[in-house]
């Protein structure tokens, strides 16, 4: 078989197992959140992401004609579902329903640029979960923000790691929707990719060509510039740029982390198991990043920081960063959506664990089934993981079927609640 037949049979084989990945990780989206999607009420939350929408198709601007602590581009994404779907709360769900299915399958294209097939499918299947089903499938600037995270990081990584350097410009497109969706998020994301770029210059080894590492970069910057400055420029003309500042920077730091703080959760004999569990996370995910962070001053003490070392550094200061959300605001939505990341960079140090330990297995016996078991066990664990958290964690934070028709006036809102399936005039119901 010549070279050219070799690689494009590794090629297909990889395409169809990543194929089958993506299709398995659709059909659990869709067999969880079509049952769901229109289920419960928020007449909080969902009620002004809503209801802002209606105010910008009358041609009203956020921040400047009405309050928000959220930039303007959730409202906008909103508004543009509402014209090409109508104006119904069912509209808004199905918006969230598709954010519900990108975010595995972008966790799980993420994780791909670091792992493997299997240990990418384990990263991904939390989310399925652990996620916007806890919100009631409401598209909340949080998880908008990051849906449009996690595509500009994967097409970021795509443009290093494929030499396709002009992949920078989307890339930094979408890490500009990701600011003005969630700003905090897109921030967060916006330092570590310049912290991924910076390692992946300093490290020993690496298959990336510091030409081509420039010249995606470049090409990113590019991408954010073309849609960060207009707009600011175009909000300082409407004069929506002084309110902007003070809403979403001086009064959540001012105002919003003394009056909605919430402390760390206990743990306590008296909780059900599945609690106990959901409250470890809180305090598991630092744990990761504190162990994370000594395992890589080692490595780079002792010159051993290479490019999976790079992309390791990558996940752990978005991760990190992504985890200051939860010290503003200690309940389960900030907790949730602390998580993709963190799911990413689990599969990322497992792998490394993996290698490890296989090459201590290769020096200590020369058995090839202990080897492959060996292979085989650190493959299955964690996707048996993941499927173990699903279902301790499934009764806590998907919403109940059994309960979608039970009306607010009987108090059956949590997890359950009224169906919006039938709703079309969401402004006036949420204006009474």
């Amino acid at each position: 078989m010549s070279t050219i037949a070799e690689r494009n049979f590794k090629w297909q084989s990889w395409l169809g197992a990543d194929f089958l990945c993506v299709v398995f990780l659709v059909v659990i989206c869709l067999s969880i959140g079509l049952p769901r999607f229109r289920c419960g009420l928020d007449f909080m939350d969902e009620g002004v992401l809503a209801y802002g929408a209606e105010r910008v198709t009358e041609g009203q601007m956020p921040n400047r004609d009405f309050v928000s602590l959220q930039p303007p581009f959730s409202f906008y994404t909103v508004a543009a579902a509402f014209k090409l779907l109508g104006k119904s709360l069912l509209s808004l769900r199905i918006f969230g329903l598709i954010i519900y299915v990108l975010i595995p399958l972008f966790v799980y294209g993420i994780a791909r640029n670091v792992t493997t097939k299997p240990l990418a499918l384990a990263a991904a299947i939390p989310t399925t979960t652990l996620g916007i089903p806890f919100s009631y499938f409401g598209p909340f600037a949080a998880w908008q923000g990051i849906t449009a995270a996690l595509v500009a990081a994967f097409i970021y990584l795509r443009a290093i790691r494929s030499g396709h350097s002009l992949l920078g410009l989307p890339a930094g497109i979408m890490t500009a929707f990701s600011v003005f969706l969630r700003h905090d998020q897109g921030l967060y994301l916006l330092i570590a990719i310049v912290a991924l770029t910076l390692a992946l210059r300093l490290a020993k080894e690496t298959a990336i060509p510091p030409r081509k590492l420039k010249c995606a970069f470049g090409w990113w910057v590019i991408g954010a510039s073309v849609v960060i400055l207009p707009c600011i420029v175009y909000w300082w003309l409407e004069g929506a740029l002084p309110d902007m500042f003070k809403q979403l920077i001086i009064f959540p730091h001012a105002i919003y982390s003394k009056t909605s703080s919430l402390p760390f959760p206990k743990f306590s004999s008296q909780l059900p198991f599945r609690e106990i569990v959901f409250t470890s996370l809180y305090y598991i995910l630092p744990a990761l990043v504190v162990i994370v962070a000594v395992w890589l001053s080692l490595t780079i003490v002792t010159s051993r920081f290479r490019q999976m070392e790079a992309m390791i550094a990558f996940l752990l200061l978005w991760s990190g960063l992504f985890y200051c959300q939860v010290i503003t605001r200690s309940d389960g939505l900030h907790l949730l959506i602390t998580l993709p990341p963190f799911w990413i960079l689990a599969a990322a140090c497992w792998t490394v664990f993996l290698k490890k330990l296989g090459s201590l297995v290769d020096q200590r016996t020369s058995s090839h089934w202990l080897q492959r078991s060996s292979k085989a066990v650190g493959a299955i664990f964690p996707a048996a993981v993941a499927f173990w958290l699903i279902w301790i964690l499934a009764p806590f934070c998907l919403p109940d079927v059994s309960r979608c028709f039970t009306f607010c006036a009987n108090g059956e809102t949590q997890r359950g609640g009224i169906t919006c399936g039938r709703a079309t005039k969401h402004p006036e119901s949420i204006k009474k």
